[in-house]
């Protein structure tokens, strides 16, 4: 299909274009699709030919008036009218219809980018979201995000503990045998015992916890403050994964309930006082589970868009193809409108103005 967008009137696609417009624009109305009516009138250039018997009083751009319609106009002004006047009124009828078909407010251009654009959009609406909703993701589509090992961990995972920690770090837990890091164990018990009995007066929710570390330090000066998570095995009574974080500090968590903090433990590094902030309890879900396959495709439906939508095009338009009518559109020009030109033909006007109204 070829959309010609210098000229909408010339255009085959525009009478289809206008009837989706005003159907979808009708408010208050039930929805209907109306074909346009097929006619050919003498009006038309192109079947002048079969016509020839029906005399051309006047032309305004090579269209036609004939005798046929200047009598019709004649019966319709009255048996008193003046045949020149009711020519020139039709002359001038045709002149202002072809002004206003191709010199209007909005430029044909404009309507051709209007009518695309609204095309286009419904276009993609219906493609890509009425009739490719988050349901209709295939279970081979949902494989590619569900391999995703950050992904699929979300669905398969052992017990998983988020920890807010305040810390007073003494070492590195190997060579912590030295005066100087026990003189640290000790002032972190005196200090972190402290921060403790401030944490319970303050009895802080769990995006407040990490908020009162400028407050607290004033008092410890060596307090720092870590957020972690490690997954647990409960059957086993193990923390696995790539870290591995203390025991003490570990069993603390564990012992403790979601949105409270331990007493101060300490482990091989230091002293702790760890909040539980969040618990995932342990899940095993396949991508054959109904929930994790809605999930994934809400989570990730305008992914599945995007990449239906690239498929398609790629199906429709070589890139190559694309490059060049891109190219070519940059250079389009708008050619400016021709003049009219208005061609009488006296001899026939002549007869008719002889002749009365009834002899028409």
């Amino acid at each position: 299909m070829t959309l010609n967008l210098g000229r909408l009137d010339a255009s085959p696609l525009v009478p289809f274009l206008f009837l989706v417009f005003l159907v979808t624009c009708t408010k208050h109305e039930e929805a209907r699709l109306e074909l346009p009516e097929f006619k050919v009138t003498t009006q038309e250039p192109q079947w002048l030919q079969a016509v020839m018997s029906d005399e051309v009083v006047a032309r305004v751009n090579g269209v036609p008036i004939t005798k046929t319609a200047l009598a019709k106009a004649l019966r319709a002004y009255g048996k008193n009218a003046n045949p020149q006047e009711v020519l020139n009124a039709l002359i001038a009828e045709e002149a202002i219809a072809q002004i206003a078909s191709k010199k209007s407010s909005i430029s044909q251009i404009t309507l051709n980018k209007v009518f695309l654009k609204a095309l286009v959009t419904r276009y993609l609406e219906k493609t890509f979201v009425e009739e490719f909703p988050p349901s209709s993701v295939t279970v081979e589509e949902l494989q590619e995000v569900f391999k995703q090992p950050i992904v699929r961990a979300k669905f398969d995972h052992l017990t998983i503990f988020v920890v807010k920690d305040y810390q007073w770090i003494c070492c590195d837990g190997k060579n912590c045998n030295t005066p100087g890091v026990q003189a640290c164990f000790a002032e972190g018990e005196i200090a972190m015992q402290a921060t403790y009995e401030a944490l319970k007066a303050f009895s802080p929710e769990a995006e407040d916890y990490p908020l009162l570390y400028d407050d607290l330090k004033s008092s410890a000066p060596k307090l720092s403050f870590q957020e972690y998570e490690f997954a647990y095995d409960r059957k086993k009574g193990i923390q696995k994964g790539r870290s591995i974080f203390d025991k003490a500090v570990v069993d603390a968590v564990v012992g403790t309930a979601v949105g409270k903090f331990s007493k101060p433990v300490r482990s091989a590094f230091g002293w702790h006082i760890p909040f539980v902030a969040e618990v995932h309890e342990e899940v095993h879900k396949g991508l054959e589970d109904p929930e994790v396959q809605k999930e994934l495709s809400e989570t990730f439906y305008t992914y599945f868009q995007r990449k239906r939508f690239i498929t398609k095009v790629a199906g429709l338009l070589p890139i190559e193809t694309f490059v060049q009518l891109r190219d070519q559109l940059k250079g389009f020009k708008r050619q400016k409108p021709s003049r009219f030109e208005c061609i009488i033909n006296e001899d026939a006007l002549t007869t008719e103005a002889q002749k009365s109204p009834k002899g028409l």
